[in-house]
């Protein structure tokens, strides 16, 4: 199946209509995420994870009695069609967006001023680079752990093993950029410098990075931040274990470990550190991880494996839910930002997440899993 033909079957899916209950009103949510391009695996998982969600709530009765209509589109990876497809939703009624993915995309909606015209609720956002949150928008509701906060993790667990000199190869986009400039900031504030900085292009991360082992050897790195998609982090792993570097790499949690083990192999991408920013989809004890085991099974695809990021979609379709369902906030969009803004320090089955009218960072959970012989992930 060739790629056109892959990505408008997943559209096809991802977009299939929900049934509204009878005698009941109906609330109509978009998701705007790039199901062809550069980060088209990371955004169908998800996708995946949103509409699981949506489909077990409906199950359930909907919100307040109301069945959800979800509408998923395409934006092409492209910044000005994901400002035509959000105000386009907009018109047709949707009362929230749920989980963008890409930094070009949402920083364009930022910089604007588009979402603030449209007055439309963003929950979730992908990736958590410091330049989507500073000064960002009051409509905008961050799910998960920023960037800057997976990379302060992982350049502390670096430092507690001995790692001193940590190369860093970044996207040449506004998210690599953004955590470039976070992990400055982290070793800065341990007297340190990288021992090397080399951006990459997302599309063909191989052709940016020409006899990179000997650059890392003459720099002598003793540790290597990918700072990219999954995609481009599984060409990495592979590129350079190919190569013959064997220092440890570390990934921030776009890594999707499943991603990286199919691009790079199971020998290569053993070991590879991921900072996660949800708790292991698979564990047995946290609630909101047997919830989405339990929808999993009922509502995805049998073909579709579990992930990080559909745990992650599915974790902020809850959280939406959860505020509407609790709260006697109106179904429209000002509704939806005052229902989030008063879950303060608030539960969602055991994930805590926490808004106010003045806070929008959500949650701080992070954590270094390492990819185990099974292409699994050990914490």
């Amino acid at each position: 199946m060739n790629d056109v033909l892959a990505a408008a079957t997943m559209v096809l899916l991802l977009s299939a209509a929900y049934h509204p209950m009878a005698d009941a009103a109906e609330v109509s949510v978009v998701q705007v995420v790039p199901l062809t391009g550069a980060v088209s695996r990371d955004a169908e998982s998800v996708a995946l994870g949103v509409r699981v969600g949506v489909e077990a709530t409906n199950g359930r009765g909907g919100i307040r009695g109301a069945a959800v209509k979800l509408r998923v589109v395409d934006d092409r990876y492209v910044p000005q069609e994901t400002e035509r497809l959000m105000r386009e939703a907009v018109s047709g009624g949707a009362i929230a967006a749920i989980m963008p993915v890409g930094s070009a995309s949402v920083l364009h909606l930022l910089k604007s001023g588009a979402l603030d015209e449209m007055q439309l609720p963003v929950i979730g956002v992908v990736p958590g680079a410091e330049v989507l949150r500073r000064p960002g928008s009051p409509w905008v509701f961050h799910v998960r752990a920023s960037d800057d906060q997976q990379i302060e993790k992982i350049v502390e667990h670096a430092w507690t093993v001995g790692q001193r000199r940590m190369a860093i190869l970044y996207g040449d986009i506004p998210f690599g950029h953004a955590g470039l400039a976070a992990a400055t900031r982290a070793l800065a504030t341990r007297s340190a410098k990288a021992a090397l900085e080399i951006p990459f292009g997302m599309a063909n991360p191989e052709a940016s990075l020409d006899g990179i082992a000997q650059k890392l050897r003459s720099a002598s790195a003793d540790s290597v931040l990918l700072v990219g998609g999954a995609t481009q982090s599984g060409k990495l792993v592979k590129l350079l274990r190919g190569a013959g570097v064997f220092a440890p790499l570390y990934a921030l949690s776009y890594a999707d470990v499943g991603t990286v083990c199919e691009i790079a192999g199971p020998q290569f991408a053993r070991g590879v550190g991921i900072a996660q920013i949800v708790p292991n989809h698979s564990a047995g004890t946290l609630r909101i991880a047997t919830d989405f085991q339990r929808d999993w099974e009922r509502h995805a695809p049998k073909s579709a494996a579990p992930s990080q990021y559909a745990f992650e979609g599915y974790i902020a379709w809850r959280v939406f839910a959860e505020a509407m369902s609790r709260g006697n906030e109106s179904l429209s969009r000002p509704g939806v930002r005052r229902a989030l803004e008063q879950m303060s320090d608030f539960s969602v089955a055991g994930f805590r997440v926490g808004f106010s009218p003045q806070a929008r960072e959500g949650a701080n959970f992070v954590d270094i899993g390492v990819v185990s012989d099974h292409c699994r992930l050990k914490y």
